[in-house]
């Protein structure tokens, strides 16, 4: 039996921030994704930590994130990693952008590593956005 739906892949990644300004200057400045929506929602509820929440959804390509400051940043999670382990980027050129992000001040948490294995070969290299987020960069040879 045909279902009615098709799922059509991964709409957004969420990520709490304690500075949504922080972490748009990351996403847009460093990363060159490109601001799609900005608001404050929730002004209308009643104040409870979480509303009003700053929001703002940023794409590059097929990769949204959605960014979300609670109005009491204590709220937010810092390197809690809980069951979203971390998300990746597909990159081009993985060691012209780790080049770049390195000369902007960006740490990486190691060397560019490999999969062994993989077909069509990986690599890939991870560094924490603002909020303690997890991003994996990644090339593969089929690019």
């Amino acid at each position: 039996m045909a279902k009615p739906y098709a799922f059509g892949g991964l709409a957004h990644i969420c990520v709490r921030t304690k500075d949504i300004e922080q972490s748009l200057a990351f996403y847009t400045g460093l990363l060159g994704f490109e601001m799609r929506f900005r608001t404050v929602l929730g002004m209308d509820a009643e104040p409870n930590g979480f509303w009003p929440l700053k929001y703002a959804l940023v794409r590059q390509g097929s990769c949204a994130v959605e960014l979300l400051e609670p109005s009491d940043t204590a709220q937010v999670p810092i390197s809690i990693k809980g069951s979203v382990e971390h998300f990746a980027l597909l990159v081009d050129d993985l060691a012209a952008a780790v080049a770049d992000l390195q000369n902007r001040g960006i740490a990486f948490e190691g060397p560019i590593g490999s999969v062994p294995g993989l077909p069509g070969g990986f690599q890939s290299v991870f560094l924490e956005g603002p909020s303690g987020e997890s991003i994996e960069l990644c090339q593969t040879s089929g690019q």
